[in-house]
């Protein structure tokens, strides 16, 4: 993980393939940035106002994601079969349950429909 304004990079490297690694640096970059960085909060949202998001979505070329609805929660899937739970801080802006400083934002077009995924990062 890198904080380019802060100066900051978290690389964590491990020999055993269950680890995540992702988590360890997650965690170190809000211990060490914590003070500097401003959290999303989760809010409630009717699974109703979330079923539009259910679907497949190409984050960069070849990498296809899959959201769905379970019981009253969105997960997300990425090809290697990881898979995070979505929790809303707006009708369309979204983050990783534990990994706060990564988001989604569900973009629509002038319709209100859903026409694609991108990825937003939280920065200290």
């Amino acid at each position: 993980m890198r904080f380019p304004d802060q100066h900051f990079t978290v690389v964590v490297l491990a020999n055993l393939a269950e680890l995540s690694v992702d988590g360890f640096a997650s965690k170190i970059s809000k211990i060490y940035l914590g003070d500097k960085m401003t959290l999303p909060v989760a809010i409630q949202l009717a699974p109703e106002a979330m079923l539009k998001y259910v679907g497949k979505y190409e984050i960069k070329p070849g990498f296809i994601a899959e959201v769905s609805l379970q019981k009253k929660d969105l997960w997300i899937m990425t090809p290697d079969g990881t898979r995070w739970k979505l929790l809303p801080e707006s009708e369309k802006k979204y983050f990783l349950e534990d990994r706060e400083e990564e988001g989604l934002i569900f973009n629509k077009d002038e319709k209100g429909n859903v026409i694609s995924m991108s990825s937003s990062w939280i920065t200290a």
